[in-house]
């Protein structure tokens, strides 16, 4: 659908500018295709009355969990997610754990590992080794694993489906959705990938 609607704008760019064209949606969830179609296609594009689909919090969440994973010294992307979803850790724990592991010049991951060292509260300590040990795992199955795989596997780690669903609010399922768009994007560009190759 997406394609089609691209190629019917393409093929009358003889005619119109592209800034004369407008795509409409039903739900938010359904611009990643013809965001990622105008994106492959190199076509210039504006969101009105709302967020571009890379740019959504839910979306962001999700990509830094996925840049910590692959860089372990990301400090925006750690600082981002850590307590998302809420794992028990307030800035004061953050803050003090973000000092630690500056002064220790190293990564997160190996400043989880000295985490007995710093003067926070054993639950604290608890929450940042069981992220800790998630982030390892998932960092261990980079090499060996499809991205979709890992993303799917992270998701249900954090349980994101039952973040999102057991909120009462429309907002919260519409991140939902955005985030079943997500894993679709990763799931097909995984498939355009192996088909190129």
């Amino acid at each position: 659908e997406a394609k089609q609607i691209i190629n019917s704008i393409t093929n009358e760019k003889v005619k119109f500018k592209f800034s004369d064209n407008v795509i409409l949606y039903r739900t938010n969830a359904q611009s990643r295709s013809i965001e990622d179609q105008l994106i492959r296609e190199g076509i210039p594009y504006q969101i009105i009355g709302g967020v571009k689909f890379y740019d959504r919090k839910e979306v962001k969440d999700v990509l830094a969990y996925l840049r910590l994973i692959v860089n372990p010294s990301d400090s925006v992307s750690f600082s981002r997610i850590i307590n998302f979803p809420p794992r028990g850790l307030g800035k004061t724990s953050t803050d003090k754990f973000m000092k630690f592991s500056k002064g220790e010049n190293s990564d997160f991951l190996k400043s989880i590992d000295q985490i007995d060292e710093l003067d926070i509260g054993l639950k604290q300590k608890k929450s940042f080794k069981v992220f800790g040990n998630m982030i390892e795992s998932l960092k261990l199955k980079v090499n060996k694993s499809d991205a979709i795989d890992i993303v799917t596997e992270l998701v249900n780690e954090i349980q994101l489906n039952e973040f999102y669903l057991n909120q009462s609010d429309l907002e919260s399922k519409e991140r939902w959705k955005n985030i079943s768009e997500l894993l679709n994007s990763i799931s097909e560009f995984s498939d355009n990938s192996f088909t190129e190759l």
